[in-house]
């Protein structure tokens, strides 16, 4: 056999090491794709707490004029009841409820809540470290700190309205500062901030606030904080001064209802010998009544079936052989391969391979 020349040779060997790398790329995987699902955040429930602006469990405080949207709770409290102090300068929209039962149903409730937001898995975390919210602007998920700040600035919160926003902070939560604030850009709703804090809560003077806290310990609101959420404290107190509490509000779809307004005149008059006329006017609103719109159904048509023709089946000429099975191989599970790239690989292998033929064919006639 004669000696393939040089040149030839480097061809076939650049051709060879071309082929290698396909054959790596395809024992690499470029013929599957694989995606991680983000970490997503959830609303835990809330049971009968998320009747209650504020829960506490020793006291709760007020100095000033304040305003609580919803239910306030004490549970179990120090010493007898009653555990609140200043509430004559309240404006209380729900029930307050002083170590009664209620209350401590809320609080086990809020309990719950407190341990399904610790079991959530961090999808940022910040580390053993206090972490700065001022300036931040966050998608949904869950983040995780040593402790939160907010120090007069904007924490803006980028998401829709079904997104869910949650803060754990291994020890304390911190908003100082005015303006100190929490908004929304794209729809966010405060109903879907949490934080979840195992020391405590403290708004600054002046700060807006938005979320449902729940800590561990107290959660403190001073001058002229705001709140659109819930101040859950599990075993310390709750302390206002000159507070709004309200919310948290989220937009709910509505539909309109159509009414109709009706007035009805009522005239009494007596005999010419004393004439005594008596009008009454009343007018209502009340819903309108719905329209109702006859339809009247079709005609049927019964159209007769035509008969059947019969066309006899021709007569078999060969017994017809069934393929043979071949098992697959088994994958272990993994993805399929994308279908729409394994041909071009093939056809390119395989074209490669002829190439290649063809040169060490041409070379050998050459060299005889």
């Amino acid at each position: 056999m004669r000696r393939i020349p040089a040149p030839t040779r480097s061809i076939l060997r650049l051709l060879a090491r071309v082929t290698g790398s396909l054959l790596l790329a395809l024992a690499g995987g470029q013929f599957f794709t694989v995606s991680a699902a983000p970490l997503l955040a959830t609303n835990p429930s809330l049971g009968t707490a998320a009747n209650f602006s504020i829960l506490a469990g020793s006291a709760v405080t007020n100095t000033g004029a304040s305003t609580v949207s919803h239910d306030v709770g004490i549970y179990p409290g120090i010493g007898s009841p009653p555990h609140v102090t200043g509430f004559g300068t309240v404006t209380l929209g729900g029930t307050l409820h002083d170590a009664d039962a209620t209350a401590q149903t809320a609080q086990a409730d809020a309990a719950a809540a407190f341990t399904a937001l610790g079991s959530q898995t961090c999808s940022t975390d910040y580390g053993n470290v206090t972490h700065e919210l001022a300036g931040n602007i966050l998608v949904p998920g869950v983040y995780c700190a040593k402790s939160f700040h907010l120090s007069s600035g904007t924490l803006t919160l980028n998401g829709t309205a079904s997104d869910v926003w949650i803060f754990k902070s291994a020890s304390d939560l911190i908003i100082t500062g005015s303006p100190a604030l929490v908004v929304f850009s794209g729809g966010g709703q405060p109903c879907n901030v949490w934080w979840r804090v195992v020391s405590t809560a403290t708004l600054g003077a002046g700060s807006a606030f938005v979320g449902t806290i729940l800590a561990d310990t107290s959660i403190t609101l001073a001058a002229g904080a705001s709140l659109d959420g819930r101040a859950l404290a599990r075993t310390a107190e709750v302390t206002l001064s000159s507070n709004s509490i309200t919310g948290p509000t989220c937009a709910a779809a509505g539909t309109a209802t159509p009414t109709r307004t009706t007035t009805a005149t009522v005239t009494r008059t007596a005999t010419s010998t004393g004439t005594t006329t008596t009008t009454a006017t009343a007018t209502g609103t009340q819903p309108a009544p719905a329209t109702a719109t006859n339809t009247q159904a079709p005609v049927i048509v019964n159209t007769p079936i035509p008969a059947p023709t019969l066309t006899p089946l021709p007569a078999p000429t060969e017994t017809a052989t069934a393929p043979a099975v071949v098992a697959l191989p088994a994958t272990g599970g993994g993805p399929l391969p994308r279908a729409d790239t394994t041909w071009v690989w093939l056809v390119a292998l395989g074209s490669l391979g002829l190439l290649a033929a063809g040169l060490t064919v041409r070379a050998r006639r050459r060299g005889r």
